[in-house]
């Protein structure tokens, strides 16, 4: 009986060689495609510019307007309308905004206590940007008064119903088993009912979001 000859399976050069060419040859395509955008050469038919107004803030004859850029190109702001009548405005850092950017928008006008007013902004391609202050009121400005006033708040609804819960503890500890399996199976029954009754609320509030959306169209 003759033993058939067998390949050495020794780890060579050519065998590594072997390997790194497909490796090498990927690198060069990811290479090529990305320096080339694949050989496309695709212009947008009208510009794509989104710009974000991410809040607003307003003091005496004054508003301000606090923008990002979130669009794929630098955005450039011409213009700010507000109910339809063209602000002088100023803009910091810069009129150009690059993509991610934000800016500040300052807009002097006498703004009247509980009005609604409209500002729009456009950008230099005539693409407009609008939000809507419902009542116009002065924003107001962190201060003592108010951080204590959290303060208590958090005191209130956090701190001080733990501290009276756990001074019921020595006298839940004096109680049998079967009132403290009532008083479990009470919370638990408590707790399931406003789960269910928190449901019923979300499940009716959004079967009224087509309705309010067809009233606005």
């Amino acid at each position: 009986m003759t033993q058939q000859p067998t390949q050495s399976s020794r780890f060579t050069f050519r065998t590594l060689v072997l390997l790194l060419i497909p490796i090498i040859l990927l690198v060069g395509v990811i290479v090529l495609f990305l320096s080339t955008g694949g050989g496309l050469d695709l212009q947008a038919a009208a510009p794509v510019e989104e710009l974000t107004i991410e809040r607003y803030t307003l003091e005496r004859n004054e508003i301000e307007l606090h923008v990002r850029n979130t669009g794929p190109e630098e955005i450039n702001v011409a213009q700010v309308v507000i109910n339809e009548a063209i602000m002088p405005f100023t803009i910091a850092p810069n009129t150009a905004i690059p993509r991610l950017g934000t800016a500040l928008i300052h807009i002097n006008y006498p703004w009247t206590y509980g009005e609604a007013y409209s500002v729009t902004v456009f950008t230099s391609n005539a693409i407009a940007f609008a939000v809507d202050i419902p009542v116009a009121f002065e924003t107001p400005q962190p201060s003592a008064s108010t951080f204590w006033g959290f303060t208590l708040i958090g005191l209130y609804v956090g701190v001080i119903p733990v501290f009276l819960g756990i001074f019921w503890f020595p006298a839940l500890r004096t109680l049998g088993r079967r009132t403290m399996t009532f008083l479990m199976a009470a919370t638990a029954g408590l707790l399931i009912f406003l789960g269910l009754d928190t449901l019923a609320e979300a499940f009716e509030f959004a079967a009224e979001i087509p309705e309010h959306s067809r009233a606005l169209a």
